[in-house]
């Protein structure tokens, strides 16, 4: 190979010396003239005619025939050129072969990077590859598993290179690698993340679709200019187009920007004749649409920028002969000259009062089409674009007076399906005001216009849409509102549940917020929406007639006393306490209740169709209770004298708000009661059973009962001999009413009775009929009441129902081999505690085991109904230590003692010394293992294997095993409200740590949205949380937070701390998505902007990182506040979620506190 390239070297200097010193002093005059520096590209001459295309000088040519490869094969090496040797290194080599078309094949491999071509340090140029002669034969490049880049230079001007392939060990393509190549069609490595300035720059054959890997965030200058590619795909996060990058795609027909994108840079889709539409990034920091970007594309029809772009440069969109429509940015306050010059179809145009900068000189709207309208957003922007009203025709003006009219919207805008039309004023809109024509002078005076005139002016006329917000209470009616001069109708309510429209009349069904719309007519026909919020509130209602004989702390309590009605029950609330709407008292500032209205009838109970409960001690029983009547037995004291029980009665429907008497009443969802249950001359009697010998004051056996879907009576003593022994009477009581009541909230129950019962008929079926199935904790009581003996008796049980426990096992075929143990079926059945058998499905813990002899397998059954059912778990033994049924000598028993609150069972109960013994634990709800010992015959403690999920093992010595186990009560964690999270999330722990310290809430009932993008208002009201919300010194002053917002306060106090800062627009932009530099940047501010230590350099996307986030993410990261998204991937841009400022938080809290 060495002698090839020195008789290769001989040649050239042969033919050098015969080459005519005459041309080589004309190539010396044409090299001395003095080049342009280019800004865009290095290397860069810029020649007279230069417009958008960077001419660089050629690389060296050579005469040298092409030297076939010797034995069909050259090689030599292509790694990192080695500047002191002057070679290129072994780390990568090459080899060039002849192929089946006449050509070359060239095969790169190794490891590392390819050395790149014609680059120079101190005066060492690497010069070209060492394969450069062969080049107009090489028609393919296969580039092998290991290489990491393709050189720079590498293939530029291979024109009849047509294929290339590249390994998924290449994360980097040089600058003109392949400029001006023959390759048809390219497959970018999925592990890319560089692409440098001109690697396909003027591969002219180059077609179909470019996929852009996942980790290029960058498309330099000239990447893809002057190539026939049809379309392009962003898998990732590209975040800037570079100068001219697709410049001169004759064949690209529409383009989908990714929202990461935030930069692009001039003539980036110049000239892109093709071109039919753009769908540019919605990305906030996405706000210049620089100079020349779409110049000269003939064929884009359409441009909607979206309203984060603030500037649109010169010649934006210069040339582009067949844009028919322009929405712009409601936020963009600059135009360049030419933006828009020579768009000869554009008929009409919105441009918003924002605007507030054009250049002299700017011929902006220049060659629009003949009657076409400008549309402004305000009066002042007539100035901006008639610049010079004394010469109309001036170039300086932004459009043509002799083919375009103005038109001020005053504030108005466009519905997004509006179509321009040449001659034909559109109608504007505006919230909150009617449009009321078309006016050629400033005051709308005179006759309205509906055509245009090209060089006049118009003005838009608006009628205001105002109407104050309206309050009202629950069950109230109100007219209906009314502007002057403006007919209001087809009134609607957006939830006729919360108010509704009836005969002209506002009606408020239940409290919350919402909204009437109407359609607003002008008498000139102008149509409108008038929109009104509308609030319901609760009635405040107060109650009519109590005894108020004494008062607590100046506010009216109410004093009942009643007595029992003849079947033993206390009186409806409703007779004795009557509630009515409120009305001013005589006294100034003072309510009483307006007896001339309707009587609020509160229904009783604990249900969810009830309005109030109760909650007080019942005095014979000692329990606080919760429940639907008052006290059913006389309250007395230990002498039998009358006294009052505190009852709270509380109020369950938020349609209304009680009241107390007198001048400091107050809305509460409380009132208290003193209740007493007296009737003079009244003897408690006891009840016995027939055959005790001591009164029935409790009911035997458990108090948590489980679920069976069946009745379940807390008893199961038999209640038909039932009657009442007194002091002077027995019997004096011969007919019982049986209650049973839910006696905490949440039990959905409503109560039920027998009333007026024989001891023959309280029989176990007839209370079981009426007696609660679900889940919840109730009482039952039994009470008789006699008028005539003057007697009453009573007895009262709680009780609770709670999950039920399936119990059985199951049966299967046992077996003789070591099979899988999958392959042997469960069957077999599971009943509750009434014997009822429970549908469900038995599997094997860990059916992937090969079954050994004597060993213990665990199984799970899994009811269908999971809502009031426990999963039950055993073990089994399926190939046995030995043949038949019955116990060997050689086998000990294992004896266990449980304790309260837990379960414990054993597989087998009897073993043999050295069989495995399998222990299953399950704790009661609300408790935990607390200790398990397992001890030998002379007490010798066993060793035991967790073996998890509630399983113990211990090998079984030569005696009897006794098992001891205890059970404590553990401390509840909070209970989350919200449905969407669950224990097995990831964020779990966060969100019940944010929840519990009142740093965030729910976004709804039930609710948290974990997976919701956080949006700027959210992270505002966080952190104000997190600082106690502090008070607020006053307003910021942006445009689009209302004083009302429930955001207000937590912004203001943002901005004011420099926390948070608003858009250049004035605006803060509150439902804008937070991107995870901008959260950090924000905590980085709470914390104080503390000096940073960390850094971004193991991060594959530093370079994204925002200037003003650097710090604030370095500091986030080192804090671990902040951790990648995977691959060594911090994506700065990307989204946050709820669920991630709740991990943040804690991490944050937790390390400062």
């Amino acid at each position: 190979m060495r002698k090839r390239l020195l008789a290769s070297l001989m040649v050239m200097i042969l033919l050098l010396s015969l080459f005519p010193v005459s041309a080589l002093a004309v190539e010396r005059d044409k090299g001395s003239e003095t080049p342009v520096a280019c800004a865009v590209t290095e290397g860069c001459t810029l020649q007279a005619g230069h417009e958008c295309e960077c001419l660089l000088p050629d690389e060296p040519e050579t005469t040298e025939d092409d030297p076939a490869p010797a034995d069909n094969v050259m090689s030599g090496n292509c790694g990192l050129y080695d500047y002191i040797n002057k070679e290129y290194t072994d780390t990568v080599k090459w080899a060039l072969t002849a192929n089946d078309a006449d050509g070359y094949t060239l095969t790169i491999s190794g490891n590392g990077p390819m050395g790149n071509a014609y680059i120079t340090e101190d005066n060492v140029s690497s010069g070209e590859p060492e394969w450069h002669y062969s080049r107009e034969k090489i028609t393919r490049v296969v580039i092998q598993d290991g290489v990491t880049s393709v050189g720079a230079k590498s293939f530029k001007n291979y024109t009849n290179l047509k294929t290339v392939v590249l390994p998924a060990s290449i994360t980097k393509i040089g600058q003109d690698s392949f400029y001006g190549s023959g390759i048809t069609s390219i497959t970018l490595p999925a592990n890319l993340t560089t692409i440098e300035p001109q690697a396909f720059y003027k591969c002219s054959s180059l077609n179909g679709t470019i996929s852009v890997p996942v980790g290029v965030v960058s498309i330099p200058s000239y990447t893809f200019a002057a190539t026939g590619i049809s379309s392009i795909e962003f898998n990732g996060a590209v975040t800037e187009i570079g100068v001219n990058a697709f410049m001169g795609c004759s064949s690209l027909t529409s383009i989908t920007l990714p929202d990461t994108v935030t930069t692009i840079a001039p003539g980036a889709f110049s000239n892109c004749i093709q071109l039919e539409s753009c769908v540019f990034p919605e990305n906030p920091q996405f706000t210049k649409i620089s100079k020349e970007t779409f110049k000269g594309c003939t064929k884009l029809e359409e441009v909607l920028i979206p309203s984060s772009v603030t500037e649109i440069a010169e010649s934006a969109f210069q040339g582009c002969t067949n844009l028919k429509r322009v929405v712009l940015s409601n936020n963009l306050n600059t135009i360049g000259s030419m933006a828009f010059k020579d768009a000869s179809l554009m008929e009409g145009v919105y441009i918003p009062a924002s605007l507030s900068s054009i250049p002299e000189n700017n011929q902006i709207f220049k060659g629009m089409a003949n009657n076409s309208i400008i549309y402004l957003g305000s009066s002042d922007l007539i100035s901006l674009m008639l610049q010079s009203k004394a010469n109309p025709t001036s170039t300086s003006n932004g459009f043509d007076s002799e083919k375009t009219s103005l038109a001020v919207t005053d504030g108005g805008t466009f519905a997004a399906d509006t179509k321009f039309e040449s001659g034909k004023l559109a109608t504007p809109i505006k919230e909150g005001s009617i449009f009321d024509g078309w006016y050629e002078n400033e005051g709308c005076t005179g006759t309205a216009v509906t055509n245009s005139t090209a060089g006049k002016t118009y003005y838009a006329k608006w009628i205001e849409l105002k109407s104050d917000a309206i309050s009202m209470e629950y069950g109230s009616t109100q007219t209906l509102p009314t502007i002057e001069g403006v007919t209001l109708s087809n009134w609607q309510s957006s939830d006729s549940t919360i108010d509704s429209i009836e005969d002209d009349q506002l009606k408020a069904n239940k409290v919350g917020k919402t909204t009437i719309t109407a359609t607003a007519t002008t008498e000139a026909g102008g149509t409108g929406t008038l929109t009104v919020n509308v609030e319901v509130t609760p009635m405040r209602i107060i109650y009519g007639k109590a005894d108020t004989t004494q008062n607590d702390d100046g506010i009216g309590r109410p004093y009942i006393t009643y007595a029992l009605n003849d079947d033993g029950t206390a009186p409806k609330f409703s007779d004795l306490l009557g509630f009515y709407p409120v009305k001013k008292g005589s006294q100034n500032g003072t309510y009483e209740a307006d007896i001339a209205k309707d009587k609020i009838d509160l229904k009783p109970g604990i249900g969810d169709d009830s309005d109030v409960y109760y909650v007080y001690q019942n005095d014979v029983s000692g329990n606080i209770i919760q429940t639907d009547t008052l006290p059913t037995h006389p309250t007395t004291d230990a002498d039998g004298n009358p006294h009052s029980i505190r009852v709270e009665l509380k109020l369950k429907n938020p349609n209304y708000r009680f009241c107390t008497v007198g001048t400091n009443w107050e809305p509460g969802d409380t009132i208290i009661l003193y209740v007493t249950c007296y009737e003079n001359g009244m003897n408690e009697v006891d009840l016995y059973l027939e055959g005790d010998s001591s009164p029935l004051e409790t009911f035997e056996g458990d108090r948590e009962y489980e679920y069976t879907g069946q009745g379940i009576v807390p008893t199961a003593r038999d209640l038909t001999t039932l009657y009442t022994k007194g002091t002077n009477t027995d019997h004096s009581i011969t007919s019982f009413t049986a209650h049973f009541h839910a006696v905490q909230e949440g039990t959905a129950f409503s109560g039920t009775h027998l009333y007026n019962q024989t001891n023959s008929q309280l029989t176990a079926d007839t209370l079981k009929a009426i007696a609660p199935t679900e889940l919840g904790v109730y009482s039952f009581v039994i009470n008789g009441y006699s008028k005539d003996t003057k007697t009453y008796c009573y007895s009262s049980r709680r009780y609770s129902i709670v999950m039920g426990n399936p119990k059985g096992e199951p049966t299967f075929d046992k077996v003789s081999s070591g099979v899988e143990l999958s392959t042997i079926t469960l069957s077999g059945s599971m009943k509750n505690a009434a014997g009822i058998e429970v549908a469900g499905t038995f599997s094997w813990d860990d059916g992937d085991q090969t079954v050994e002899r004597g060993k213990s397998y665990a199984w799970t059954f899994t009811p269908d109904d999971t809502d009031h059912y426990n999963k039950a778990t055993g073990t089994a033994v399926v190939w046995p230590s030995s043949s038949g049924g019955g116990s060997s000598s050689g086998s000990f028993t294992v004896s266990v003692d449980s304790g309260k609150n837990g379960s414990v069972t054993v597989s087998p109960k009897r073993a043999e010394k050295g069989d495995t013994v399998t222990i299953t634990v399950k704790p009661n709800e609300g408790y935990e293992l607390d200790k398990l010992v397992v001890t030998g015959k002379n007490g010798g403690e066993i060793k035991l294997t967790n073996e998890g999920g509630g399983k113990y093992t211990f090998k079984m010595p030569a005696s009897r095993a006794e098992i001891e186990a205890s059970f404590a009560k553990i401390e509840a964690e909070p209970k989350l409200p919200f449905a969407d999270v669950s224990s097995g999330d990831w964020y779990y722990d966060a969100v019940v740590y944010v929840y519990k310290n009142g740093l965030m809430d729910g976004t709804g009932p039930a609710a948290f949205a974990p997976t919701t993008v956080l949006t700027r208002s959210m992270a505002a009201q966080v952190l104000w949380n997190l600082a106690d919300s502090p008070a607020v010194p006053g307003t910021a002053g942006f445009t689009d937070v209302p004083s009302d917002a429930w955001y207000a306060g937590a912004v203001n106090w943002s901005a004011s701390r420099g926390i948070v800062t608003g858009y250049s627009t004035g605006a803060f932009g509150p439902e804008d998505a937070v991107t995870r530099e901008q959260l950090a940047a924000m905590l980085y501010r709470y914390a104080g902007t503390p000096e940073p230590t960390g850094s971004l350099d193991g991060f594959n996307d530093k370079d994204a990182v925002s200037d003003y986030a650097a710090d604030a993410l370095c500091w986030a990261v080192d804090e671990g506040l902040l951790t990648g998204k995977g691959g060594g991937w911090l994506n700065p841009a990307g989204t946050a979620t709820r669920a991630e400022m709740a991990a943040i938080l804690m991490r944050f809290t937790e390390s400062h506190n």
